[in-house]
């Protein structure tokens, strides 16, 4: 999230941000419309986290599809740009023109993806840092161009493709690049006048890049030590013919991406292929034996203990004085104790037994062999290419389908010889590619030349691997822009 949509204001405990919310709204008069407080979404609103409450006001609306959820999202997203484009306006004004031309590029594109319409302020603002990025950009490529050249102007221009790639910038983007061929069809001809006939990887790499400036064609003499094609001659057993014609056709594919192509060469280097491919495999029927639990019921009794409420006569007697005789009187009345006894019941018993589980399962292995030679022409100083892979694999074949005890059914087949085959083909086209990087390293890219020429035919490899010496070489004719137009030099179909 970029930190332009932040106010850097820490989040309140819940209730007091509710408090804080609701207040903020009963005494705002000029709050713009802000949203109820009444969902996460209101609480980032109301502390500023525009963007944040864009996207989970957006994701409300995906849910309901509701005006009011509509409302808030693009009020969130009116809000989130404002703050953004004031961050653009504040970034440029202390001075940090680049920071504001990526700040300004996140605007736009949100801008586009959202397409909400602008407030107006923040519509009335844009216009004025349009003008002022593309100025800045403008004059730091006129200043690079003049300073370095054209490559390291083109690149610069390129870094701020994230505002100049944007409808907003058409102007600034047609004036650059008028800029950029004006210069290009005045100094390619000076190139083409300077670099010797006779070195056609710089020309070859110069006239590539001038046509992206309108230069007229040059003759470029062909590279030397390339090809058009490579061609893979011989068998392979143990593989059917549509797996050879594949494994032929990710050969010729590896050699196209190496340094040893020319789209322009006109000769095909060959190849021969030989070797086996081999599958064994063996199954071994293994018993297996698995103890379970099983548990079950049976009839039985119990003893149980049952109290009763027993019934008994008690006589009470109570002394009676009438006409001062005294009497004794008794009555007999009837109470109840609690009495226990033992009964015997039917009840059911549950028990467990182990019961074990015999079953067979087929234990699979897979050896799978590989050797193959491909021997490449002299042409290449006699590169050979070599597999001799031994793998094993195990597999299991269970039908038993017994859950109660913990075994199912399990099916792990082995690899199939043509999945052996796919295996090898890519090993096999890695290890070739390595193969070739090295011998045209070793061939080309020698230490401590001084050679232009030995510089741009190492370049067309890799860029990376150019010295010092090489550096230098190329900055005789290049200038300050060698940095840039070393990058040229690699060849087209490098991956």
């Amino acid at each position: 999230m970029p930190t332009a949509l932040t106010t850097g204001t820490r989040r309140l405990p819940r209730l007091t941000a509710f408090i804080a919310a609701i207040t903020s709204i009963v005494g705002c008069g000029g709050c713009g419309g802000a949203p109820f407080f009444n969902s996460t979404a209101s609480y980032d609103y109301m502390h500023g986290d525009y963007l944040q409450a864009a996207e989970e006001y957006d994701q409300q609306f995906r849910t309901n599809h509701s005006d009011a959820a509509r409302d808030d999202r693009d009020g969130a997203r009116r809000a989130a740009l404002r703050v953004m484009l004031a961050a653009v306006t504040a970034q440029r004004k202390d001075g940090n023109d680049d920071v504001s031309i990526k700040l300004l590029g996140q605007f736009l594109a949100y801008r586009a993806t959202w397409g909400t319409p602008l407030e107006p302020a923040t519509a009335d603002a844009l216009p004025a840092e349009i003008t002022a990025a593309g100025a800045y950009i403008k004059q730091a490529v006129s200043d690079r161009l003049a300073d370095r050249g054209l490559a390291s102007a083109d690149a610069l221009a390129r870094s701020y493709d994230a505002v100049l790639l944007r409808p907003e910038f058409a102007t600034w983007r047609n004036d650059l690049h008028a800029r950029l061929v004006e210069r290009g069809k005045f100094l390619c001809p000076i190139y083409f006048s300077e670099l010797p006939g006779n070195k056609p990887f710089i020309l070859s790499a110069v006239t590539t890049y001038c046509k992206r400036w309108g230069a007229a064609d040059q003759v470029v003499p062909p590279l030397p030590n390339v090809h058009a094609n490579l061609v893979v001659d011989g068998q392979l057993a143990g593989e059917h013919d549509d797996e050879l014609a594949r494994l032929r056709a990710a050969l010729a594919a590896a050699f196209r991406a190496s340094a040893w192509f020319s789209p322009t060469a006109t000769d095909e280097l060959h190849a021969t292929l030989d070797g086996r491919l081999t599958m064994t495999s063996q199954t071994k029927v293994v018993p297996h034996s698995k103890d379970w639990t099983q548990a079950y019921t049976y009839p039985t009794t119990e003893t149980v203990t049952v109290a009763t409420q027993e019934p008994y006569a008690e006589t009470r007697t109570r002394a009676v004085t009438r006409d001062g005789v005294t009497e004794e009187r008794s009555r007999t009345v009837t109470k109840y104790r609690t009495v226990e006894h033992e009964e015997t019941r039917d009840a059911t018993g549950v028990a467990s037994r182990t019961n074990t589980l015999n079953y067979q399962e087929s234990e699979l292995t897979g050896e799978y062999t590989a050797t193959i030679h491909l021997q490449l022409g002299p042409e290449l100083g006699g590169i050979t290419v070599a597999l001799d892979d031994h793998d094993v694999q195990h597999g299991l074949e269970r039908d038993t389908d017994a859950p109660w005890a913990y075994v199912t059914p399990s099916h792990i087949p082995l690899m199939t010889l043509s999945q052996f085959a796919t295996q090898e083909e890519a090993r096999l086209t890695a290890k070739l590619q390595r193969a070739l990087d090295e011998q045209y390293a070793k061939q080309f890219c020698r230490a401590n030349s001084i050679d232009p020429e030995d510089a741009a035919r190492c370049a067309y490899l890799d860029p990376s691997r150019l010295d010092k010496s090489a550096h230098w070489a190329l900055a005789k004719i290049f200038g300050k822009d060698e940095p840039e137009v070393a990058k040229l030099f690699v060849r087209p179909t490098r991956p």
